[in-house]
């Protein structure tokens, strides 16, 4: 009754047999079982075939994969190892690149060392001669203090002798105030205003010595101010020396120049590899779906043809 079933769906007419065995008879309410099974299970195929039509169906606009995944993947893997090498090549430049600037800066910095060596003029200062200065200085300093004494001295009994002229020159008793004096003090003035007299000169002696201290004392100080900044430039100098021999001790060496390559952007072609394996899937998947819907569909065909077989009004109860 049923056609359509064929050798290769022989499931159906094993199916078929377990409602409607051959082996005795059978009546109309087995049949209206075996119509109720096969068309829940024509209900159930037209919904599985509703769900396979979107996945069953290839976009026009859409380009079909030309190489295999296994093509593909050969091709992303190459790739990456490229990548990884040319990131090792990149370490290689950053590494030489950061090298060359090293040294460029070492090279400055010796040069600006150099320079400000040459333009430093001081030698060494030896000991002797500071030592020789800060004698000369005490000796000043002693003599300063001895012609300071000395003139707090004479300026002292001058200033006595200046006092009693006064005196000698008022009509006063020197022993009693109330008392007036006419005795002549004419030898004992010319005496006093004598000794007055070289005590001045002697202060104007003491006062220039005095003068010529200070003034040698000034430029002791100045000589010795010099010494130090030529003792301090010169260990100045000699540091930036030794810096200088240290730099030089230990040269920057620049490693081989690597190959510097185009740039590539790795990231591009992955992504557009990676695009390709998602379209080689999606075209698998689509592939698979659509095997799977032609087979549904048989199916569905056949389940109609059952049904429509076992039905009411269809051609086994009719021919019975």
């Amino acid at each position: 009754y049923v056609k359509e079933i064929d050798v290769e769906m022989s499931d159906f007419r094993e199916c078929l047999k377990e409602f409607l065995p051959t082996d005795f008879d059978f009546g109309i309410d087995t049949i209206k079982s075996a119509y109720n099974f096969f068309y829940e299970e024509r209900k159930d195929s037209k919904k599985r075939t509703q769900l396979l039509t979107g996945k069953a169906i290839w976009s026009p606009t859409k380009d079909k994969p030309i190489r295999s995944d296994d093509v593909v993947n050969q091709e992303l893997e190459d790739l990456l190892k490229e990548e990884g090498a040319r990131k090792e090549i990149d370490k290689q430049i950053i590494a030489y690149q950061n090298a060359v600037a090293s040294k460029r800066a070492q090279d400055e910095k010796i040069r600006l060392l150099t320079e400000e060596v040459k333009s430093i003029g001081a030698v060494h200062v030896k000991d002797t001669a500071l030592d020789e200065n800060r004698a000369q200085a005490d000796v000043c300093n002693a003599k300063l203090a001895d012609v300071n004494k000395t003139l707090t001295t004479l300026k002292n009994a001058a200033r006595l002798f200046q006092n009693t002229l006064d005196n000698l020159d008022k009509p006063v008793c020197p022993i009693h105030e109330k008392l007036v004096c006419s005795t002549d003090k004419t030898s004992i003035k010319n005496e006093i205003q004598t000794a007055l007299s070289s005590h001045k000169e002697s202060i104007l002696i003491q006062e220039k010595e005095l003068t010529s201290i200070q003034t040698r004392l000034t430029e002791l100080n100045k000589e010795q101010k010099a010494l130090y900044e030529a003792q301090r430039l010169y260990e100045k100098k000699q540091m930036l020396v030794k810096q200088i021999e240290d730099l030089r001790s230990r040269p920057i060496v620049l490693p081989e120049k690597p190959v510097m390559a185009a740039p590539v952007d790795y990231a591009a072609k992955k992504t557009i590899l990676m695009n390709e394996k998602k379209l080689i899937a999606e075209y698998q998947q689509y592939l698979e779906a659509e095997k799977v819907y032609k087979k549904e569909m048989d199916r569905l065909s056949v389940l109609d043809a059952v049904v429509k077989a076992l039905a009411p009004k269809g051609c086994i109860i009719h021919g019975i």
